[in-house]
């Protein structure tokens, strides 16, 4: 409804994805960071940077604090554009395609005041419930859900839920999503260790077909990357 489409647009992302392109990503895509310059005013974030995020793999994206980070993950979405140089989805300008296909997580994560089920289902009409159970076993949501249910209520500041918890509903609403790529900032962010290894253990496996790009400071991604970019 529109109350919760507002609601998507205000809390779930907070940005607006240029979705002026027309064509599908159709398969897994090489995405790639052609001559990228960009400043914040008079600061130089990039100068003439070159990246390429090849398909069927899992490129890990690390920095320091104010290196860049966040503001590469917007690039490679179209929230922001290049001083100079181009983001480019298998050699054609990202402007050409739907970008509203990707999968994507951002740091800055809120959850609806509705229930669990609305919440994982909103952007994700036509998902399959076999994979919405794998999903909930995978991320260890399974007793939440065996004791509240699917259609639990979460209230308005999320406070019914720990860190971890709303992350991972966050991130499953994410992976629900039926994509080719998946752009993922701070997956494992407040999420203990026995569980971050196990969710960075399942994504590794999906990358077979996908363009997967996870943006962090979590080391454990080290272990399963197979590429891993320091800005």
């Amino acid at each position: 409804d529109k109350a919760l489409s507002r609601l998507f647009e205000i809390n779930f992302c907070d940005y607006k994805i240029r979705m002026n392109g027309i064509k599908n990503i159709d398969s897994a895509p090489i995405i790639e960071a052609k001559n990228l310059s960009f400043n914040y005013g008079e600061k130089v974030i990039y100068k003439n940077l070159n990246l390429i995020f090849n398909s069927n793999e899992l490129t890990v994206v690390k920095s320091e604090s104010g290196k860049g980070k966040s503001t590469l993950m917007k690039l490679l979405l179209g929230l922001l554009s290049p001083n100079t140089g181009e983001i480019l989805i298998n050699g054609e300008e990202i402007s050409e395609y739907d970008i509203s296909s990707i999968g994507v997580l951002f740091q800055d994560i809120q959850l609806f005041n509705r229930s669990f089920i609305e919440n994982v289902a909103y952007g994700n009409k036509n998902y399959s419930k076999e994979k919405l159970d794998v999903l909930i076993k995978e991320l260890n949501l399974t007793h939440l859900i065996e004791k509240n249910g699917m259609e639990f209520l979460i209230n308005s500041n999320n406070s019914n839920l720990s860190g971890g918890e709303k992350r991972r509903i966050c991130l499953l609403r994410t992976l629900l999503k039926e994509t080719n790529v998946y752009i993922l900032d701070e997956p494992t962010s407040e999420i203990d260790y026995e569980n971050s290894k196990r969710i960075i253990e399942y994504i590794y496996t999906l990358r077979k077909d996908k363009t997967i790009i996870v943006f962090t400071h979590d080391s454990l991604f080290d272990l399963y990357a197979d590429n891993i970019v320091v800005l």
